[in-house]
């Protein structure tokens, strides 16, 4: 057997592998290197890499395709479990089709990095194949995603083409170790002479330096027939004290005509939710450009990179990433939709691809059926659109959101006929004892007013500018009323002469600094019943800030969705006080 290679982990690519007859990236001396006494080969795309992550790099051909599916030709000893030394493991352990990959391209180390390769959905082992050395069943077929009408192929040599014989050449390929780089990636082929045949084996010399090595094994040996090029064998193993020694022994294939040609007429089984989505985001998928937005390096690298960290269900260290990376989360939700996208029937079912009916949900049952039932649309058209849902679905939207229309129309639309099935107050805002009173009672048409204004309700909350609140009518009109109230509860200053407090968040107060002329800390916002709201001290210290109560930012209607990594890791997004991780529909 021509021994896999075993490799570090450092040649990884779209969270995928550790190859295992893999190139080291920084020598370059592969460059100019072959098959041992070949050349490079630029005329067989069909010869692909198979890597094994779980340590073993071979080579391999396609041979047919049929629809989405290729059909590689390989070594059986590529696709079972090996040792420290690349000794196949006896009895035989099977990889799994997850583990492998099939890799296009004249060198396979630089097509990894853009995600060029196919992912396995099934294979099969010749039946006779145990695992030893020189067995003559050693040839294996496996079946690859992502093919189509233009996949190059070299159809397999059947019985009654084959007409090999002791002194005929044949042209083997692959993609293994050279004279000096025992680390080489780029394809090659070299022609040996047969010096000896049987029904079951081709043997090559090497005794003049040339011959198939390591990582060359599952190659093809290619006879040129009237019909066109055929793979005649696979390489399987060698005997020498070296490469450039001894014999090289591939399998015949014609003597595994209806092996191969069983597995090929047989049905494929349906191609499951992981599989499709990992097809949708390599190079032959399409989602290729959202992918290439969380390549290595990118924010969205950045937080998978933090988010993969976190301890499992722990959704505040995932805030905590979302918050440090809001690009990277929002280009990591669009690689997630797009795949889901592409795979509708394959993720039936899945949550993480299961689109909500209005767009958006909220995880509290209730709050969200009343949202589907009179919100619908204000909902949809929300989650059409990027802006709303990042503001709809982050725990401290943006400044930009107090202006956003369609986010504001599904803001009120949830304060107007859901805000008590998702916990919001009455009058607008959650504040407790006599501050809350001074607004149910004495201010309600001010505090609903302000609350379904978008620029008023930050301002009121703690996160509008002062330029802004300062002009906001609605805001004034709210501000005056407070002041109003016997024993001013809401501790209503003068805004020049006050101080604007801090931001409360869920179940804790939050410490404010004051702004103004002779301003003190603010008190902080207090939780609202039910939620959590962003308050200001709308005055002197120790006033009682007022505290948001939208339906977005009630604690009764955050919603925790699944979502799906590049890498395939999934997680919980639960972004806090507000529609969590909002999911566009699949058809929009």
């Amino acid at each position: 057997m021509l021994k896999p290679r075993i490799v570090t982990s450092a040649f990884v690519a779209s969270a995928i592998l550790a190859a295992c007859s893999s190139v080291d990236p920084t020598d370059s001396s592969r460059n100019s290197q072959s098959i041992f006494g070949g050349a490079p080969d630029t005329t067989h795309p069909a010869v692909m890499a198979l890597i094994n992550q779980t340590g073993g790099a071979c080579s391999g051909t396609t041979i047919a395709v049929n629809g989405q599916f290729g059909y590689l030709l390989t070594a059986a000893h590529c696709l079972v479990a090996v040792d420290g030394g690349g000794n196949v493991i006896t009895p035989i352990q099977p990889v799994m089709e997850s583990d492998l990959l099939v890799v296009p391209g004249t060198d396979y180390s630089s097509s990894l990095p853009a995600s060029t390769f196919h992912p396995v959905q099934e294979y099969v082992i010749h039946p006779g194949y145990n695992g030893n050395v020189s067995n003559p069943n050693d040839i294996a077929v496996v079946r690859y995603i992502g093919a189509d009408g233009s996949t190059p192929t070299i159809p397999h040599l059947t019985a009654a083409q084959d007409d090999l014989a002791n002194g005929i050449n044949l042209l083997f390929v692959g993609y293994g170790q050279t004279e000096t780089n025992s680390m080489n990636s780029i394809r090659n082929a070299v022609t040996k002479t047969i010096v000896n045949l049987s029904a079951s084996q081709v043997t090559h010399s090497r005794a003049n330096g040339t011959g198939t090595c390591r990582g060359d094994s599952g190659g093809p040996g290619i006879r040129t027939t009237a019909m066109g090029e055929r793979v005649a064998s696979v390489t399987s193993f060698s005997s020498g004290a070296s490469c450039a020694s001894g014999f090289g022994v591939s399998v015949r294939t014609s003597n595994h005509e209806a092996f191969i040609d069983t597995f090929l007429a047989a049905t494929p089984p349906a191609v499951d939710c992981t599989l499709c989505r990992t097809a949708a985001s390599t190079s032959f998928g399409p989602c290729t450009a959202e992918n290439a937005a969380c390549a290595p390096g990118t924010a969205c690298d950045r937080f998978l990179t933090c988010a993969n960290a976190c301890a499992m269900n722990d959704q505040a260290c995932v805030q905590a990433c979302a918050t440090a990376e809001p690009q990277g989360q929002a280009d990591l939700a669009t690689v997630v939709q797009c795949t889901c996208d592409d795979c509708p029937t394959e993720c039936t079912g899945v949550a993480a691809c299961t689109a909500p009916a209005c767009g958006l949900e909220f995880s509290d049952t209730t709050c969200n059926t009343c949202n589907e039932a009179q919100c619908c649309n204000e909902t949809t058209a929300c989650a059409d659109d990027a802006d709303c849902r990042n503001c709809a679905t982050s725990m401290m939207p943006p400044a930009t959101c107090a202006t956003n229309a369609l986010y504001q129309a599904f803001r009120v639309c949830g304060i107007d006929n859901c805000g008590t099935q998702c916990g919001a107050a009455a009058c607008g805002f959650n504040n407790p004892d006599a501050c809350g009173d001074c607004i149910d009672n004495q201010c309600c048409s001010q505090g609903n007013a302000c609350a379904r204004d978008g620029q008023c309700f930050q301002c009121a909350t703690g996160s509008g500018s002062q330029q802004a609140c300062s002009g906001n009518q609605l805001f004034s009109d709210l501000f005056d009323c407070l002041g109003t109230c016997a024993g001013n509860p809401c501790m209503v200053a003068d805004p020049g002469a006050g101080g604007a407090g801090g931001m409360g968040m869920a179940g804790s107060a939050g410490a404010g600094a004051g702004t103004g002329t002779g301003a003190q800390p603010g008190a902080g916002g207090l939780p609202g019943a039910g939620g959590s709201g962003a308050g200001i001290n709308m005055g002197q210290a120790g006033a009682t800030p007022i505290t948001g109560s939208d339906p977005e930012s009630t604690g009764g209607c955050t919603v925790a969705a699944s979502r799906t990594t590049s890498s395939g890791h999934w997680l919980m997004f639960a972004f806090g006080a507000g529609l969590a991780a909002a999911r566009r529909r699949r058809f929009s």
